[in-house]
């Protein structure tokens, strides 16, 4: 978050409800940073790019699950690639074919919800 520092519960909870760093869309922090940072954990975006943010945080890639519960094909349908792993399929849905649906994503999370998601 921001790093203020409160004395009980309840105004941390208080301040997270309003606070701008939590309440900040995901696609406007990544947008804040160039889109070279993570807009999760700020970690400077390496050869995996993107993929870090879904792969190395649970709560981005179980929202992705839960939008795609319905969509059983283990193909994009789109270029028709074939995958054995839902996981496959939803990282090359996200980051390739589909990849407006990915900054659509990051548009509807907010910080504070990825964190606690």
């Amino acid at each position: 978050g921001c790093g203020k520092k409160l004395k009980t519960c309840k105004a941390l909870q208080v301040h997270m409800a309003k606070c701008k760093v939590m309440t900040k869309t995901l696609l406007d922090k990544f947008n804040d940073s160039y889109r070279q940072k993570c807009p999760i954990c700020d970690g400077v975006l390496g050869p995996e790019g993107e993929s870090h943010i879904i792969v190395d945080h649970a709560g981005i890639l179980a929202h992705l699950f839960q939008l795609e519960e319905k969509e059983e094909a283990m193909y994009c349908t789109e270029c028709k690639q074939v995958f054995t792993r839902k996981k496959e399929v939803l990282l090359h849905k996200y980051l390739k074919c589909h990849r407006s649906e990915f900054f659509k994503v990051l548009n509807a999370l907010t910080f504070g919800e990825a964190l606690h998601a």
